[in-house]
């Protein structure tokens, strides 16, 4: 998730710190490949939340 983050636009810093946010929130600290889509749209909407 963090390289498709990256590949979008952010740094690998943000990403990584976003990545275990939505993982802690979700009480995970990995993502079932099924779960990955879901995973990831969560990490978008935060970063999108950020940015304005």
């Amino acid at each position: 998730m963090v390289e498709a983050l990256v590949g979008l636009g952010w740094t690998a810093k943000v990403a990584e710190e976003t990545v275990a946010g939505v993982l802690s929130a979700a009480g995970e600290s990995a993502v079932d490949e099924a779960d990955v889509a879901g995973a990831l749209r969560a990490a978008l909407r935060v970063l999108g939340a950020q940015r304005g």
